[in-house]
């Protein structure tokens, strides 16, 4: 039964409104595209790997009582990287 559902779906849109499989992946396609992009624009790239080296650095550095100069470090490390994202 739902087989049947999904061919008389199928039909109609082929039939009555011309939508070709070829159609549907198009604009799939267009649509993932879309969203990728607009999520990437909200995503802060700079601002996650900077988190990060400050992370790692601060644990690499556990147990040196010289906190002042593994924040100062981390910050110095982390200003220093420049990414870039390519799509």
């Amino acid at each position: 039964m739902q087989d049947d559902k999904y061919k008389a779906f199928r039909q109609y849109m082929t039939n009555e409104l011309g939508v070709t499989r070829q159609d549907i992946e198009a604009w799939t396609k267009q649509s993932v595209a879309n969203e990728v992009q607009k999520k990437l624009g909200q995503l802060n790239i700079d601002q996650l790997v900077r988190d990060s080296i400050i992370k790692a650095t601060n644990d690499a550095l556990r147990g040196y009582s010289t906190t002042g100069v593994k924040e100062e470090l981390a910050r110095q490390l982390a200003s220093q990287i420049q990414l870039t994202v390519r799509a």
